[in-house]
């Protein structure tokens, strides 16, 4: 428990903060559906008025001028009155680059593809139930996939460089396994990134193993990639991959002894050199760790070794 002690006013202002940031989230969402930032995008440096804007994506003016209003008192968006609109500094990189370390547009449209799951939790607390995510809204899926677009770029042109030898393996001819593959994207990024290393997908949700075959087969990579169905824990092959990768994949195994299951099972797969990469969103077990926001980091990353 914290020992300052807030008050009314810091409650609500905290509180009020909320309810801000939530209107943000959808208004830079219905931007980057509806084309709008990218729009202003193109525009450059000369900016774009909101009469133009309409004009060019065949829009109702006066939905464009609440759009725009709103974006930029949030904002995301400069505004001269000579010019009209430009994207605000770093925005265009934030939002709209998916090969950007520090992309955000894919994550702003899968926390609000969310709603349905908060609409709907009163109802399972009390039935328990599981809602899986073929009964979702499609583009759920599609947003999932986007919002973990940057991770795998910081994998091959960050962390990986940092470990020489396991490049030089990958781009001389090697063997990886993306655990929980989701749309595909990684995959197929793999694929383009190490030309001589054979890339295998696995997935465990049907709609997400549908998106990622298709994500990969539009992405003309021969025969250097597969996309599989299934659990890693029954997976009969042993010491075949020399990377393993798991992105946001641990969390969704839901108790740690599963987790410690899925982890045995990526050392027994690596090769003798091999080794393991993995991102998560660890959930805390125990209150203090949710107090001081340790619930919100995610694992930069960890090597699993061969015992």
């Amino acid at each position: 428990m914290s020992t300052e002690v807030s008050t009314k006013q810091d409650q609500w202002q905290q509180l009020f903060g909320y309810l801000l940031g939530n209107q943000a989230a959808w208004i830079a969402d219905i931007g980057l559906k509806a084309g709008l930032f990218r729009a202003i995008a193109d525009a450059g440096e000369e900016g774009i008025t909101e009469e133009a804007l309409a004009r060019r994506l065949d829009y109702k003016l006066r939905y464009v001028q609440v759009w725009c209003r709103g974006a930029y008192a949030f904002e995301l968006l400069d505004w001269d009155e000579r010019a009209g609109y430009q994207l605000a500094p770093h925005m265009e990189s934030l939002l709209l680059e998916p090969t950007d370390p520090q992309f955000l547009g894919g994550r702003i449209q899968f926390y609000t593809a969310l709603y349905e799951d908060y609409r709907a939790f009163p109802q399972y607390l009390r039935t328990g139930g599981v809602w899986p995510r073929s009964a979702h809204d499609p583009f759920l899926i599609e947003a999932l996939k986007n919002t973990t677009k940057p991770d795998c770029v910081v994998l091959t042109e960050h962390v990986l460089p940092q470990a020489p030898q396991m490049l030089a393996r990958l781009e001389r001819g090697g063997k990886m396994l993306d655990i929980g593959a989701g749309g595909g994207y990684h995959v197929a990024h793999y694929a383009k990134r190490f030309p001589n290393t054979q890339v295998v997908g696995l997935e465990f949700d049907g709609p997400s193993l549908e998106l990622a075959r298709q994500t990969v087969a539009e992405a003309g990579l021969g025969e250097r990639f597969e996309i599989r169905y299934g659990d890693t824990n029954q997976l009969d092959e042993e010491e075949v991959y020399d990377l393993i990768t798991m992105n946001i994949v641990l969390h969704e195994t839901g108790v740690q002894r599963s987790t410690r299951m899925s982890s045995r099972a990526c050392v027994a797969l690596s090769s003798p050199m091999g080794r393991c990469w993995c991102r998560s969103c660890p959930t805390p077990t125990r209150r203090a760790s949710t107090a001081t926001g340790q619930c919100t980091e995610c694992w930069p990353g960890c090597n699993l070794t061969r015992r």
